[in-house]
């Protein structure tokens, strides 16, 4: 028995070729190992995502808006009040869709300026500030932003500004025929008379909100 299991187990089946080396050199990768490669410097820590992930949510629930917009640009200015006058300073930022505003005294003053309502943009020169910009909507008011900030942030500023209103071209084609339905046009029209007085608004027609009680 003893013979048997050794000659099982030692010698090779008739017609193989049993060769350690190239069993061995089979199993050897046919590639060189490579080393992992290094963290691309252009991917930012978990820490600064998540710390850019706040400052959106902050910004999204400041202004009410959708999720899809991301605070990209910020500076500090001057806004004036295009009929009072008044100046407020605050902070101007820009996302994807929007341009807002909110003065250091969050109760003062705060807004809110789709971009595909915007006409036209203007950049001049001031002699008490680096810059100014005018920025005239589609109801024709003009809101001013003085603007102290160095020349490259400037720039940048205005670069993405100009980017993301090109991106906005779209809806400002249908912005026209979707103001067309809405009865506050009419107030702003000295040339059109209100087809209707509405007595109690959108609510008799669709319901109000919240408990009648």
């Amino acid at each position: 028995m003893e013979r048997i299991l050794k000659n099982a187990t030692l010698e090779p089946a008739p017609g193989f070729i049993y060769d350690v080396e190239s069993i061995n050199e089979s199993l050897r990768p046919s590639t060189p190992m490579l080393p992992e490669p290094p963290v691309s410097p252009m991917i930012p820590p978990l820490r600064k995502n998540l710390e850019d992930q706040k400052r959106d949510k902050e910004f999204q629930i400041s202004f009410n808006l959708p999720i899809t917009e991301h605070l990209m640009q910020e500076c500090t200015c001057e806004f004036v009040m295009p009929e009072t006058k008044e100046i407020y300073v605050g902070k101007l930022q820009i996302s994807e869709g929007y341009l807002t505003f909110e003065s250091n005294e969050k109760k003062q003053c705060s807004l809110v300026l789709p971009l595909y309502t915007v006409q036209r943009v203007e950049r001049l020169f001031s002699k008490t500030h680096a810059f100014a910009l005018s920025i005239g909507n589609w109801h024709k008011m003009k809101l001013l932003f003085q603007i102290n900030i160095p020349k490259t942030s400037i720039d940048k500023f205005c670069m993405v500004l100009r980017d993301n209103l090109k991106d906005q071209v779209h809806l400002m084609k249908s912005l026209k025929s979707f103001l067309s339905t809405c009865y506050s046009e009419t107030l702003t029209d000295s040339k059109k008379e209100p087809k209707e007085l509405s007595l109690g608004g959108l609510g008799l027609t669709f319901g109000f909100p919240g408990d009648a009680k």
